[in-house]
């Protein structure tokens, strides 16, 4: 995918991502979210940190984010296609 866009994938595709390293999978949710249990692996970047300063945040170009519901991660994509990462 091109820097600066982003796109809505599946549970399998975000695995096999996953699976062959090819992605950094952060974690957009609060603290008490996060100590609740996580996916192995995931760094923890709460939105609103995330968002202060989006490219200092983003180490590759292929990032998956997660939270709750999907609100939050789109949030953070957004951003991050806007910092042209």
């Amino acid at each position: 995918m091109a820097p600066g866009s982003f796109a809505n994938i599946s549970v399998a595709q975000a695995k096999a991502l996953l699976d062959k390293g090819g992605a950094d999978l952060i974690d957009v949710r609060e603290l008490h979210e996060w100590q609740g249990g996580h996916l192995p692996g995931a760094r923890h970047i709460p939105l609103g940190t995330f968002l202060r300063s989006p490219a200092d945040h983003l180490t590759q170009d292929n990032v998956l984010f997660v939270c709750a519901h999907g609100r939050r991660s789109e949030t953070a994509a957004v951003a991050a296609a806007a910092a042209g990462m």
